[in-house]
């Protein structure tokens, strides 16, 4: 019968050590970045911009300081492509704008033609304006030659996430 009590309390103190470890400790789940994605508004689509956003911050505050920005941008036709898109002599370009207010922290863009383009940068981290509270992504086609018309995708606009 003792053994049984040894058993049963050494178990009970087990359960309760492994309580207490899971309340007190931080968990630190993988999370996936914020994704983004924009179009040219075509309904084939033509221009199509996606990919990841990890925001950075400040140690003291949940103020945004800059976002990495990691995907691709891409025409059509692409070689591999399954779409059964014409090539028009418009190339696409992703941009991205980062902001604070009205102010402009940063901006970036990456195009190409008739394939897809991979990218990775950083918006804001440098500079007066310290602090990020939107990034806008839009996607515009351009003539290849000098003569054309040129038209965007409707922009999106995406705010900075905590994902820790």
């Amino acid at each position: 019968m003792r053994t049984l009590i040894r058993l049963i309390v050494m178990l009970g103190g087990a359960l309760t050590m492994l309580a207490i470890a899971a309340i007190a400790t931080p968990v630190y789940a993988a999370v996936q970045p914020p994704r983004f994605n924009a179009d040219s508004g075509d309904s084939c689509p033509y221009g199509v911009t996606m990919g990841t956003l990890t925001w950075r911050f400040s140690g003291a505050t949940a103020t945004a300081l800059a976002v990495d920005i990691e995907g691709t941008v891409s025409d059509q036709p692409t070689p591999l492509s399954p779409r059964n898109c014409r090539s028009d002599g418009l190339n696409s370009r992703a941009s991205f704008t980062a902001y604070f207010g009205s102010a402009v922290v940063g901006s970036r863009s990456a195009t190409v033609d008739n394939g897809e383009l991979p990218f990775a940068f950083r918006l804001g981290g440098s500079g007066t304006i310290g602090r990020i509270d939107r990034l806008v992504v839009q996607v515009c086609r351009f003539p290849t030659t000098p003569v054309g018309i040129s038209y965007c995708g409707a922009p999106k606009t995406y705010r900075p996430v905590l994902t820790w």
